[in-house]
C-alpha cells in the first residue's frame, strides 16, 4: 500500500508539473511585427490567424508618426517615427477584426491642450485644434483653451456621428471660468450644452454618457461628394492594414 500510495503521488506531482508548463506556455505571447510605411502596410502579410484564447503582441513600426487601431477590440497606439509600439492582448473574441493605421498630420493636429495662435490654425478644419482617442460610456474628454485664444469659435463634431454637433466660444467677457462639462447622450439634444462659452484659459470636458463609441473631434463635418464619399486630405484617411483572425 505504502509503495501504491508513492506511485499515485508521484503521477499527481507529474501532472501538476505538466499543467503548470502548459500554463507557462499558455501565458506566452505570439508576436507578430508589422512594419508601416506612410500609413501602409509593407509586405503582403495582410491576414494573421491566432486561436481563442492566445495572449497576441502586435509589435507596429512606422516612417511617420501614425495612429494603428484594432477594431473589435478597440485598442488604439500611437507610433512614434521610426521607432516602435506594441498592442498586447489576451484574443478572448473570435471572428475577423481590421486593424488600420491613421497618420497623424502635427501641422494641423493637436494633443488638446497645446496653445494655438489665432490666424495661424483654421478652428474649421477638421481635427486642426483637438480630436480625442475612441471614446466610451463612462469616458471623458478634455481640451484646455489657450491664453491667446479670445474671440474664437470652434465647431467640432463626433467623427462617429456626424449629424451631432456643437460649438465652443471664446470670450474673456461673456465666457465661464474653470471648467465647462458638456454631457454626451443619445436623443436629440446630444452635447449638453451644446454651446458653450469660455474663457481663456478655462477647460472643455466631455463626458460619455450614452452606448457606442464617441470621437470628439475639432472643425466642421466632412463635406460630401455626389457619390456621398466623404471629402478628406490623404492624411486624414483610415487605411486597412491587415484582417486579424482570431479562430475557436
Amino acid at each position: 500500500m505504502k509503495d501504491l500510495f508513492l506511485v499515485v503521488l508521484l503521477v499527481s506531482m507529474l501532472l501538476m508539473i505538466g499543467c503548470d508548463s502548459q500554463n507557462d506556455e499558455d501565458k506566452t505571447s505570439l508576436i507578430h511585427e508589422i512594419s508601416i510605411s506612410n500609413g501602409n502596410l509593407v509586405g503582403n502579410t495582410n491576414r494573421v490567424v491566432i486561436k481563442k484564447g492566445q495572449n497576441v503582441k502586435l509589435v507596429f513600426r512606422s516612417d511617420t508618426i501614425t495612429k494603428v487601431h484594432l477594431h473589435g477590440y478597440d485598442i488604439e497606439k500611437t507610433v512614434p517615427v521610426n521607432d516602435s509600439v506594441e498592442i498586447e492582448f489576451s484574443a478572448n473574441a473570435t471572428g475577423k477584426f481590421e486593424v488600420t493605421s491613421h497618420n497623424i498630420d502635427h501641422s494641423s493636429h493637436d494633443s488638446g491642450h497645446a496653445d494655438k495662435e489665432p490666424g495661424k490654425t483654421d478652428p474649421e478644419a477638421h481635427a486642426a485644434i483637438f480630436e480625442s482617442n475612441t471614446l466610451q460610456k463612462g469616458d471623458t474628454f478634455s481640451y484646455t483653451i489657450g491664453k491667446n485664444m479670445e474671440g474664437i469659435k470652434i465647431p467640432y463634431h463626433d467623427h462617429m456621428a456626424h449629424d451631432s454637433s456643437g460649438t465652443i466660444t471664446v470670450s474673456s467677457h461673456h465666457g465661464k471660468e474653470g471648467t465647462v462639462q458638456v454631457k454626451i447622450t443619445d436623443g436629440e439634444n446630444t452635447y449638453q450644452p451644446k454651446d458653450v462659452v469660455i474663457k481663456p484659459g478655462g477647460t472643455v470636458q466631455w463626458l460619455v454618457a450614452k452606448e457606442g463609441r464617441v470621437r470628439i473631434t475639432s472643425g466642421i463635418v466632412p463635406s460630401k461628394h455626389e457619390n456621398g464619399n466623404e471629402t478628406h486630405d490623404e492624411n486624414d484617411q483610415e487605411k486597412p492594414l491587415f484582417t486579424l483572425e482570431v479562430h475557436p
